[in-house]
């Protein structure tokens, strides 16, 4: 008891020397411990204690953003990120993970912002011109997102990745060589990339292979099941195309393509009213109003209506 009495009284000495700097890097510390546990609330608790005793401490500010991030809380992350760079103007790293998460929430005009001021200090950043291509990609830049990846290719040409996603942007463009030429050299490098078993081409038995591998390495990829919904179309089974397209629209509601296989979809069943609504949802008025009309001709009763609701 004398001893406990002894121990109990050094920690209280130790606890009451310790300094504001002392005590918030001992709970970065431990939020860092957690962070690399995968023990992501634990580490955001030990960051807050740190953050509690010095609101502008960017490290913990920043590792926060991360743990955040990992917990699919990336809302929260590009908050943190933001006042951490707030704290610390040059921290390129936090500037980058703050583009990272505005990405996934969708932001990504803020994403290609940051790594803007990156490039101008880093331009060698092969992950960096990488990320850039994945933003511009989101915002329908495909020839700038071409040319991010040619330039981080130039800079790692030994990164899949950037094959992979090069390729798909070639297959979407109709460049088929080009595609299967980064396919290849993908497949080569990672040869367990899903998305490389996406866009690989061939007869449609063939195809149906590949995306259902894709599929197991990453189930309910909304890309990955728009392309089998599709492959569905070619084969005339409705019901298992139309699943497998609305259940990528309702992964990824933003996807031109997946809206597309859709309208194909309803073109082949005769559904005029739907069509016409594929198209309107696509801003392509004056098409949905030639739809509803055909439809409306034909007997569809809900073409008809909605022709009379939004045409002139």
């Amino acid at each position: 008891m004398r001893l406990l009495s002894v121990v109990i009284f050094c920690f209280l000495l130790i606890s009451c020397g310790e300094t504001p700097d002392t005590k918030k890097q001992r709970f970065l510390l431990k939020g860092n411990e957690k962070l690399n546990e995968r023990e992501y609330r634990e580490a955001i608790r030990y960051y807050d204690e740190a953050i509690l005793i010095d609101p502008q401490y960017a490290d913990a500010l920043n590792n926060r953003g991360v743990a955040y991030s990992r917990l699919g809380q990336d809302a929260q992350a590009v908050a943190d990120f933001t006042n951490a760079t707030m704290a610390e103007p040059d921290r390129m790293d936090v500037l980058y993970n703050r583009a990272l998460s505005s990405i996934q929430i969708k932001e990504y005009y803020s994403a290609l912002a940051d790594l803007e001021v990156i490039k101008k200090v880093y331009p060698d950043t092969p992950t960096v011109h990488f990320t850039e291509g994945l933003a511009q990609w989101q915002l329908k830049q495909y020839t700038e997102a071409i040319a991010a990846f040619d330039i981080a290719e130039s800079q790692d040409p030994y990164n899949a990745e950037i094959f992979i996603n090069r390729a798909t942007l070639f297959y979407y463009l109709g460049d088929f060589e080009k595609a299967q030429i980064d396919l290849n050299k993908g497949l080569v490098l990672n040869p367990n990339e899903a998305n490389a078993y996406n866009v690989k081409q061939g007869k449609i038995d063939s195809a149906f292979y590949w995306v259902n591998k894709a599929l197991d390495l990453a189930p309910n990829q909304p890309y990955y099941l728009n392309n089998r919904g599709y492959y569905h179309i070619v084969q005339e089974n409705w019901e298992a195309a139309e699943k497998d397209i609305n259940l990528s629209i309702r992964g990824d509601s933003e996807n031109p393509w997946a809206y597309r296989n859709k309208g194909i979809l309803y073109y082949y069943e005769g559904r005029y009213n739907y069509i016409g609504l594929v198209l309107w949802r696509l801003d392509k008025q004056t098409e949905a109003c030639d739809t509803w009309r055909e439809g409306a001709a034909k007997g569809d009763q809900k073409a008809a209506i909605a022709l009379a609701a939004n045409c002139n």
